[in-house]
């Protein structure tokens, strides 16, 4: 229905993997991986698909990522300073990686030719809806007057 979308995945286990899965199944190219690190479960990643981390942004990129990350999740922004501060992840530091990763998947980055997102679709377990990742991401939609699917 929509032979132009390109979509994106964190590729984490789970549902990500699933929904990685099937659009894996009808085209890989128009599959796009949003990873904090570049070695993150790369054996899932196909070949024709595309890779964008965490690790190829800087400058103001950075800055604007870590902003938005705060603002949708200010609960996370002391491990975020602590990581840009030790620049890497550690014990203290890795969930606020997962979280910048998911605040690219929506902003995207002009220096990286990742498009910001034009719509979010989310499984979500409804006894906690807006909690963990899902939620953070779901906020920063909101945030960026993307519209959410659920």
């Amino acid at each position: 229905m929509f032979p132009r979308a390109k979509f994106r995945t964190g590729n984490a286990i789970g549902t990500d993997e699933a929904f990685a899965g099937g659009v894996k199944n009808v085209d890989p190219c128009r599959l796009e991986f949003v990873v904090p690190y570049g070695t993150l479960r790369k054996s899932k990643v196909p070949p024709e698909s595309a890779v964008f981390s965490l690790q190829d942004i800087c400058g103001n990129v950075w800055a604007e990522i870590c902003r938005q990350t705060k603002e949708a999740s200010p609960r996370i922004a002391p491990p975020i300073d602590l990581f840009r501060k030790v620049g890497g992840k550690n014990r203290h530091t890795v969930k606020a990686l997962y979280l910048l990763r998911d605040t690219l998947k929506v902003v995207g980055s002009k220096s990286l030719s990742l498009a910001p997102a034009t719509a979010g679709i989310f499984y979500m377990d409804m006894e906690n809806p807006l909690t963990g990742g899902t939620g953070h991401t779901i906020s920063l939609c909101s945030q960026n007057n993307v519209p959410v699917l659920d």
